[in-house]
C-alpha cells in the first residue's frame, strides 16, 4: 500500500514534458509487472500466472523500449534474490508451465500490435545510434538528481547532461532515501530483508544500466553488430525511472518499522496515532 501512495506521488510533470506520455505509462506498467512477479513467486498458480501475463502485455503495449528491455532483463534478478528455497534453474523447471502459461498469454495480448507494426514498418525501420552514449550521466550524478527538485537545473546541460528534463527527473528526496536506509539497518526479519534486499539490487543494477557503465566497458569487447545494438539504445538512461520504482519498494520497508516502533512506545492515540505515520511521510514526500 506504501509503494503504490508513494509511487504516485513521485509521477513527475516533467515526465510529461515535450508530450512523452508513453515513459509514465511504460513506468506505471513496469510497477504492475513488478507487483504481478512478487505475487507469482510467492504463490505459483494458475490466477498469479494469467496476472502476470495480462501485466507483461500491457508493458510492451506501453510503448517505451527502453522500460520494457530494463524490466524483463532485471525481473530475473528480483526472481533470483526473493526466492531461496531452491536455485533460479530449479523454480523454472518446477514451474515451467505456470511461466509457460504468462508467455502464451502476453503474446497473445501484443499479438495484434506487433504484428500490425511489422508488417507496416518491418524492412524501414532504422534507429540512429550513439556509440558513446552520451545521453548518460555519470552514476554519482544519477543519484544526486534524486535529490534536485529544480525544474530550471534540468533545462540546463550541465553535469554532463542533456537539456530533456524528462530524461533526468528523477527527484524522491531524501526521506526516501532516509527510510531505505532504516530499513537496510534495522530490519530483523529474514524474509522481509530478503525482499528489500532484492529491491535495493535491482534499483543498483538499474542506476549501473541508466549510467551506461557496462555498455562502454563491452562496446570494443563485443562483435560490432552487438556493439550496433547497444549504441542504439541511446536514452537507456531513462532506466533511472525503474531504478527509483524499486528504491520505492526499498523504502517502505524502513517506513513500516518506524510506524511499528513507534506503535510499540504505547503512546496513548489522543495524543499521537502511529497509522498516521505514512500519511506523514507522503507529504514529506510531496513538500521536501
Amino acid at each position: 500500500r506504501y509503494w503504490r501512495d508513494w509511487s504516485s506521488d513521485v509521477c513527475s510533470s516533467d515526465l510529461l514534458e515535450t508530450g512523452t506520455v508513453g515513459l509514465p505509462l511504460s513506468l506505471a506498467s513496469a510497477m504492475l509487472v513488478i507487483a504481478a512477479t512478487v505475487a507469482f513467486v510467492q504463490r505459483v498458480n494458475v490466477r498469479n500466472a494469467t496476472i502476470l501475463g495480462i501485466s507483461m502485455a500491457t508493458l510492451f503495449i506501453a510503448g517505451q523500449v527502453y522500460m520494457q528491455l530494463g524490466t524483463m532483463i532485471l525481473l530475473p534478478v528480483l526472481v533470483w534474490f526473493i526466492q531461496q528455497e531452491e536455485t533460479f534453474k530449479a523454480f523454472v523447471v518446477k514451474n515451467r508451465y505456470f511461466i509457460l502459461i504468462s508467455v502464451v498469454i502476453a503474446v497473445l495480448l501484443i499479438a495484434p500490435f506487433f504484428v500490425t507494426f511489422i508488417m507496416e514498418y518491418g524492412t524501414t525501420y532504422k534507429k540512429n545510434i550513439d556509440p558513446l552514449l552520451n545521453a548518460s550521466q555519470p552514476l554519482g550524478f544519477l543519484i544526486l538528481n534524486l535529490l534536485i527538485d529544480v525544474p530550471d537545473f534540468f533545462m540546463m546541460d550541465m553535469l554532463r547532461k542533456l537539456p530533456f528534463p524528462y530524461v533526468y527527473s528523477t527527484f524522491v528526496g531524501y526521506p526516501v532515501i532516509l527510510f531505505a536506509l532504516v530499513g537496510f539497518v534495522a530490519e530483523r526479519d529474514q524474509q522481509r530483508r530478503r525482499y528489500m534486499n532484492a529491491f535495493l539490487i535491482v534499483s543498483a543494477l538499474n542506476f549501473i544500466l541508466a549510467a551506461a557503465i557496462p555498455q562502454k566497458l563491452l562496446m570494443g569487447v563485443v562483435p560490432q553488430f552487438i556493439a550496433d545494438m547497444m549504441a542504439s539504445m541511446r536514452f537507456i538512461v531513462l532506466l533511472n525511472g525503474l531504478a527509483v520504482v524499486a528504491l520505492l519498494v526499498a523504502s517502505t520497508y524502513g517506513l513500516d518499522i518506524v510506524r511499528v516502533r513507534v506503535r510499540s512506545l504505547q503512546i496513548p492515540q489522543r495524543i499521537f496515532n502511529p497509522e498516521i505515520i505514512p500519511i506523514i511521510a507522503r507529504i514529506l514526500l510531496l513538500v521536501v
